[in-house]
C-alpha cells in the first residue's frame, strides 16, 4: 500500500501560461444631435456649444481607456522584459494628444459643417486608434505564446528527468524506513504473544490478528507522514530547481502571468472609474439641450397664442351660430396644458439620452398643434357658408389635378424602370443597392395608392360642391372633408417629390453597379453549378441504388439481412416519398442538362436567362435534397 500511494505523488511542475488580453477596444460612438424641429429655431452657437459638451462626454471613453493603459499596461510591459520579452508599447501620450486635439476641433467649430467634419475626423482617429492596438495586442500575444511554448520546451527538457530521479529516491528511502517500523514491530509483537498465556487458540489468533491490524495502521499512518513530508520538500526542490532554470524565482514567475491573465479586467476596471469625471459634461449637456428644446417650445406656443388671440373676435362670432364654439381662452388653457405635459416628457426623455423618446414628444406636440388648429379652423369655418368654402376650394382642386395627374405619370414611369431594373438588379456585386430599389418600389406603390386615395376625395368634394347653393346648410362630414384635403395636400405633393428624387439618384447607382454584373461564361463556369451537378447526380444514383438493393437477396450474415429487411420494409411504407424524390431529382438532373445546352454556345442565351436557370436548378435541388431526406429517414 505503501509503494501505492508513492506511485501517485506527483510533482506539479510551473509553467506560466501567458494569456493574450484584449486591452482596449474603442467603438465609434455618434454625437446625438438636437431634433431637426430644434435646430431650425436657435442660433448655430448655442448648437455648437451643445454639439461640444456632448463631444467631450462621449469621449470620456476613450480618454479613460488611455489613462487605463497608462497606468497598467506600461508597468506589466516592463515587467515581461523582465523575462526577456520585448514587447511593443503603443504611444499611448501621443493617443491622448492627438485625441485632445480632435475634440478641440469640434469644440472651436465655427459652423455646424466644420463641427460634423471634425468629428468625422475624431470617429477615424478612434478607429485608427483600434487597429493600431489590436495590431499590438496580436503582436504581443503572439510573443506570449512563443514565449510561454520556449520555457515550457526548456522547463521539461531539464526536469523530468530529474524529477523521476528525485521521486525514485524518495520512494526508496520510504520503502526503507517503513520495512524497518515493520520488522520492529512484529518483533515486539512475537516477543509480547511468548510471555502471554491464551486459553484457547481462538484467542491465540484473535490477538495475532489485532495485533497485524495495529501493525498495519501504525505504518499506514507512517507512510502518509512521510509522504507529506518528501512530497512538501519535493516541491520546495522543483521551485527552485525551476528558478535555476527560468532565471528568476518562480513565485515572481507567476506574478507576472497571473498580472497579464488578468490586465484586461483590471483595465476594464479602471477605464469604469476614469469614466465617472467625464458625468459632468453630460449633464451640462444634458441641461443645455433640454433648455434649448424648452426654449423653441416656448416659443412656438408663444406664436400659438398669439394666433389664438387674433382670432378671438372671430371665434366670438363663430360661437353666436355654435355654442359649442370655443373661446380663445379655452384654446389657449388646453395649449398650455399640452406644453406642460410635453416639457416633462422632453426633460425625461433627455436625461435618459432617450432620442426616440426626445422625437416623439415633440411630434406629439406638432400633433396636438395640428389638431388644435384644425379644431380652430373649423369653429371659424362656421362662419363661412358652404357655397363661400366651395368657391375657394374648386380652383385650387383644378390646380391639384393638374399636379396629381403629373404625379401618376411619374410615378407610373418610375415603377416600369424599377420592373426593368429589378431582374437584374440581383447581378450586382453589391447586394445594398438591390434592397434599396426594392425599398423605393413599395413606397412608390404606396404613394400611387394615395395618390388614387386622394384624387378620389378631391373628386368627391367636387361632386358635393356642384351641388352646394347659397342655402345649403355647413355639415360636419363636408367641413372635415375640406380640412383633410388641406392638411394632405402638401403633405402629398411634398412624398411623392422625395419619391421621384430618390429614385434619381438609386437609379443612377443601380445603374453604375449593373455595369459591374458578371457575363454569361462567368455564370456558366461557376464551381457551385458544377459541384451542385454532381452532388445531385451522386444522391439520385443513391436513392435508386437503395431500392435496387430491397430487390436484391441477401448474402451477408444473418444481422445484416435483418437490418437490411427492416430497412427496405421503411422504403416499402415509404415509397409515396421515394417517388416524388426521384421525380424531383429527375427535373434537377434535367435543368443542369438544359443549362449545360445553353452554356455549349453562350452566345445565343441571354445573362437573365441563365442566372433563372441557376436560380431554378437551385431551388429544385433544395426540394429535392428536402424530399430525399423524407423518403430515406
Amino acid at each position: 500500500m505503501a509503494n501505492e500511494k508513492l506511485k501517485n505523488l506527483v510533482a506539479c511542475v510551473l509553467i506560466l501560461a501567458f494569456i493574450p488580453a484584449n486591452f482596449l477596444v474603442i467603438s465609434a460612438q455618434g454625437i446625438p444631435e438636437l431634433p431637426a424641429e430644434v435646430r431650425e429655431q436657435i442660433s448655430e452657437k448655442d448648437f455648437l456649444e451643445v454639439f461640444c459638451l456632448t463631444t467631450k462626454w462621449k469621449s470620456g471613453e476613450f480618454f479613460s481607456s488611455m489613462d487605463a493603459l497608462q497606468e497598467i499596461l506600461e508597468p506589466a510591459l516592463q515587467k515581461l522584459r523582465s523575462v526577456d520579452l520585448e514587447a511593443e508599447m503603443p504611444d499611448i501620450a501621443a493617443y491622448k494628444a492627438r485625441g485632445q486635439e480632435k475634440v478641440n476641433a469640434i469644440c472651436q467649430a465655427a459652423t455646424w459643417e466644420e463641427a460634423q467634419d471634425a468629428v468625422d475626423d475624431l470617429l477615424f482617429f478612434g478607429e485608427s486608434v483600434r487597429e493600431d492596438l489590436d495590431g499590438i495586442n496580436n503582436s504581443l500575444g503572439q510573443n506570449l505564446k512563443a514565449k510561454g511554448e520556449e520555457l515550457k520546451n526548456k522547463v521539461t527538457a531539464q526536469i523530468d528527468a530529474w524529477v523521476e530521479e528525485e521521486k525514485n529516491k524518495m520512494q526508496s528511502e520510504i520503502e526503507k524506513e517503513i520495512d524497518q517500523l515493520a520488522n520492529q514491530l512484529r518483533i515486539q509483537l512475537e516477543q509480547q504473544a511468548q510471555t502471554m498465556g491464551f486459553a484457547s487458540e481462538e484467542a491465540a489468533r484473535a490477538f495475532g490478528e489485532s495485533g497485524a491490524k495495529r501493525i498495519e495502521a501504525t505504518v499506514e499512518a507512517r507512510v502518509s507522514e512521510l509522504l507529506g513530508i518528501k512530497e512538501a520538500d519535493l516541491k520546495a526542490r522543483i521551485n527552485n530547481k525551476m528558478s535555476e532554470i527560468i532565471g528568476m524565482p518562480v513565485e515572481q514567475f507567476r506574478a507576472i502571468g497571473d498580472e497579464m491573465a488578468n490586465i484586461e479586467g483590471a483595465i476594464e476596471k479602471k477605464t469604469a472609474e476614469n469614466l465617472a469625471q467625464y458625468e459632468q459634461y453630460k449633464i451640462q449637456a444634458m441641461e443645455k439641450r433640454s433648455k434649448l428644446i424648452a426654449a423653441v417650445l416656448d416659443k412656438k406656443i408663444e406664436e400659438a397664442i398669439t394666433l389664438i388671440q387674433e382670432k378671438s373676435s372671430l371665434l366670438d362670432e363663430a360661437k353666436l351660430n355654435d355654442p359649442a364654439v370655443k373661446t380663445a381662452d379655452e384654446y389657449i388653457a388646453e395649449l398650455q396644458a399640452d406644453k406642460n405635459i410635453l416639457t416633462n416628457k422632453i426633460y425625461t426623455a433627455v436625461q435618459n439620452e432617450n432620442e426616440t423618446g426626445i422625437d416623439e414628444a415633440i411630434n406629439e406636440m406638432k400633433q396636438k398643434w395640428l389638431n388644435i388648429r384644425s379644431e380652430l379652423e373649423a369653429d371659424l369655418a362656421k362662419r363661412q357658408t358652404p357655397a363661400e368654402i366651395c368657391s375657394l376650394v374648386i380652383p385650387q382642386i383644378d390646380q391639384a389635378k393638374i399636379e396629381i395627374e403629373n404625379g401618376f405619370s411619374q410615378t407610373h414611369a418610375a415603377l416600369e424602370e424599377i420592373n426593368l431594373k429589378k431582374d437584374e438588379c440581383g447581378l450586382s456585386p453589391d447586394k445594398t443597392i438591390c434592397q434599396k430599389v426594392e425599398n423605393i418600389y413599395e413606397q412608390l406603390l404606396q404613394a400611387r395608392e394615395k395618390s388614387q386615395t386622394f384624387a378620389k376625395s378631391m373628386e368627391s368634394v367636387q361632386s358635393e360642391c356642384s351641388l352646394v347653393t347659397e342655402e345649403t346648410p355647413m355639415t360636419e362630414e363636408f367641413l372635415n372633408a375640406m380640412i383633410w384635403l388641406r392638411d394632405e395636400g402638401p403633405q402629398w405633393k411634398k412624398e411623392v417629390t422625395a419619391l421621384k428624387n430618390q429614385w434619381l439618384k438609386d437609379k443612377n447607382e443601380l445603374e453604375k453597379e449593373l455595369a459591374k454584373k458578371p457575363k454569361v461564361e462567368d455564370i456558366c463556369k461557376m464551381k457551385e453549378l458544377a459541384a451542385g451537378k454532381i452532388e445531385t447526380q451522386r444522391k439520385f444514383d443513391d436513392l435508386n441504388e437503395r431500392l435496387k438493393r430491397c430487390n436484391k437477396p441477401c448474402l451477408g450474415t444473418v444481422e445484416a439481412c435483418i437490418t437490411q429487411a427492416a430497412t427496405c420494409n421503411l422504403y416499402r411504407v415509404k415509397s409515396a416519398q421515394f417517388d416524388a424524390a426521384i421525380e424531383k431529382g429527375e427535373d434537377v438532373l434535367a435543368k443542369f442538362a438544359v443549362i449545360d445546352q445553353k452554356c455549349a454556345d453562350p452566345s445565343v442565351v441571354s445573362l437573365t436567362e441563365i442566372i433563372s436557370l441557376a436560380k431554378e436548378t437551385q431551388q429544385l435541388g433544395e426540394e429535392f435534397l428536402n424530399l430525399r431526406k423524407l423518403a430515406i429517414n
